[in-house]
């Protein structure tokens, strides 16, 4: 009887399974296209209490890596070089040369944040920032470590998008 018989589980093939990953993917995008790159960032304070470099891995696990959401403040995006080919900064150097920048510009005696030589170049419009519109909320970084290698390229990318 045809009705009664077992049905057999349909086997796909892994590049039909891919290829069905593929459209997950494409409606999530759709759908939140930032829920699928979420920004990591650790509150000014975290950052202000580091005595090391300490990874991603660590912070998140620590609960002191969050999630971004722009309910929660400002955020800003710091980025430097490696100064080592196996840690970011293992002197601790460049770090604390932003720590000490930060709790400068927190002692509201710095008015604005000067433009680099380059965006002031490139792009002769834009204008400083004021110091008020930065602590006008809760501060967030994104702090990001490029390897030497791959960061002109990522300058140069950024320059022309």
């Amino acid at each position: 009887m045809p009705c009664c018989a077992k049905r057999r589980a349909v086997r796909h093939t892994p590049l039909e399974q891919y290829a069905k990953s593929l459209e997950v993917q494409e409606a999530a995008i759709e759908a939140d296209p930032l829920e699928l790159f979420p920004m990591y960032v650790v509150p000014l304070d975290v950052l202000l209490d580091m005595t090391q470099v300490v990874p991603h891995e660590n912070l998140k696990t620590e609960g002191k890596l969050l999630e971004y959401e722009e309910s929660m403040g400002n955020a800003a995006f710091v980025s430097h070089q490696w100064v080592d080919r196996s840690h970011p900064d293992p002197q601790f150097k460049q770090l604390s040369v932003l720590q000490d920048a930060l709790r400068n510009a927190m002692s509201r005696t710095m008015r604005e944040i000067s433009l680099d030589v380059v965006t002031a170049t490139v792009m002769p419009s834009t204008k400083s920032l004021p110091t008020s519109e930065l602590w006008s909320r809760e501060l967030f970084l994104w702090y990001d470590s490029l390897r030497r290698r791959i960061c002109f390229c990522l300058v140069v990318f950024f320059l022309f998008l």
